[in-house]
């Protein structure tokens, strides 16, 4: 009977062990990286930095009962807009606003407050907090890969080649770079928040609505929104698909309960999304007197007549196919594979929107380009993700195996630049074709050094 019972005790093991592969390869080489923090930044500074200290100043200004960020100077340069708002008393006072959204810091206030340190001159961020940001960074990024691999194996995928698909966009779309080094971001929680809502619109298609599940859509939706405004797009998007293929796939049901029935089954994504939204113009018109979703303040619009489109997806400086190769090609494949050909599908679209709508940002690269790749698809990724996932496994065995290495060494290109970004050999910044060539070929490249 002990036999037998540690025989059924081991295969267990063996049976999770390979419908979690992927996600526990990213967990063995997670600990490590956020144990060591093997890289410099580029502002010498913690994890906590840059637009960082923007999401995080939130956390100070609620204990410390204010919205005056002007009274934090490290803060300042990073973060403050100055607001005008004229009083009786003085027609030229302003505010000093903080022009990210206070979502971040909203979502991980359990944590960071009792870490955070709060009076008359304290540090905006203290070391605790820069630690926590970190592992909650990695936490993010395993929640996303787990919600993929479930949302994949609902799908019907299985095997070797789902893992490949989420271990090439860990490490191939920017995603592994902005959970450890650049945490703080907003970034990677956005990528978990999709791959969640991913999860969600699955469930509901095949087992119905459940209260368990709405709530979680409508947590998800909220969060997606008010940590960072613009992906309401992206959310808009999601649902839109989620109701095309519901619709279709309920052609049978009369029309009316078919509206009913969708309208039900997003209205919990819905009315999170409205709630983020309503929440986010009461606060700016608390601060600044008008009704604005965004809170970026004057001089940080699009620019409609220096379109940059091109250049997101393949300058060498933020281009989104340049440093993350395996995006185009998991899209080719994920077209011409018909299990995959509709979510390939939402994904090419919303990598085309956000090209678009970056093209015309007065930055295109997001504020610069700090950090690795274009930033701004990174929130998107675990679509990209769920396509490689569902696209390798429905491929014979030949095409999958070419693929797949494919898909590898795409993704090790990737990881080759984000290594040498960390040891601060690469640029954060402007890059030259010159520098990427040699650092991704060259002489200057990891295989290189490596050779004898």
């Amino acid at each position: 009977m002990a036999g037998t019972s540690g025989g059924a005790s081991a295969g267990s093991v063996a049976r999770f062990a390979r419908a979690w592969a992927s996600c526990i390869v990213v967990g063995v080489v997670l600990v490590p990286v956020l144990l060591v923090q093997p890289w410099r930044t580029y502002l010498d500074q913690g994890p906590i930095r840059s637009d960082g200290l923007g999401y995080f100043a939130w956390t100070r200004a609620a204990l410390d009962g204010t919205l005056d960020f002007c009274r934090y100077p490290t803060v300042v340069p990073v973060a403050v807009v100055e607001v005008p708002r004229p009083t009786r008393d003085d027609p030229d006072a302003y505010r000093c606003a903080d022009r990210y959204p206070p979502g971040l810091a909203m979502l991980q206030f359990p944590v960071m407050a009792p870490l955070a340190d709060h009076g008359d001159d304290p540090a905006v961020v203290t070391g605790a907090q820069h630690e926590a940001s970190l592992w909650l960074g990695g936490l993010a990024l395993m929640v996303a890969c787990v919600a993929v691999v479930a949302t994949a194996r609902r799908l019907g995928a299985r095997g070797w080649g789902v893992h490949v698909g989420v271990l090439v966009f860990v490490f191939g779309a920017g995603l592994f770079p902005f959970a450890t080094y650049a945490a703080s971001y907003v970034h990677v929680h956005e990528a978990m928040f999709v791959a969640i809502l991913l999860w969600v619109g699955v469930r509901v298609h095949q087992g119905g609505r459940h209260l368990g599940v709405a709530l979680l859509g409508a947590f998800s939706a909220f969060f997606l929104v008010v940590i960072r405004n613009v992906d309401l797009l992206v959310l808009g998007v999601l649902v839109a698909a989620y109701l095309c293929w519901t619709w279709w796939a309920r052609s049978e049901v009369a029309v009316r309960e078919r509206v009913r029935g969708l309208a039900l089954d997003v209205l919990p994504v819905v009315a999170g999304a409205a709630l983020a939204c309503a929440f986010q113009l009461l606060l700016n018109h608390h601060i600044s007197g008008g009704w604005t979703l965004s809170s970026y303040g004057s001089g940080e619009d699009f620019v409609f007549d220096h379109p940059m489109q091109r250049a997101v997806l393949f300058s060498y400086d933020r281009g989104l196919f340049v440093y993350a190769p395996v995006v185009l090609l998991t899209i080719a494949v994920g077209l011409a594979v018909a299990r995959s050909r509709a979510l390939a599908a939402l994904y090419a679209l919303l990598v085309v929107m956000l090209a678009t709508l970056y093209g015309f940002w007065f930055q295109w690269q997001l504020g610069g380009g700090a950090g690795f790749g274009h930033r701004g698809f990174v929130d998107v990724a675990p679509v990209g993700m769920l396509v490689a996932a569902v696209a390798l496994p429905a491929l014979s065995k030949a095409p999958r195996v070419v693929v797949a290495v494919l898909a590898i060494g795409c993704a090790l290109w990737t990881l080759q630049l984000a290594l040498l970004m960390w040891n601060y050999e690469f640029p954060e910044y402007t890059v030259t074709p010159s520098v990427y060539w040699a650092h991704t070929i060259g002489e200057d490249s990891l295989w290189r050094r490596a050779l004898p």
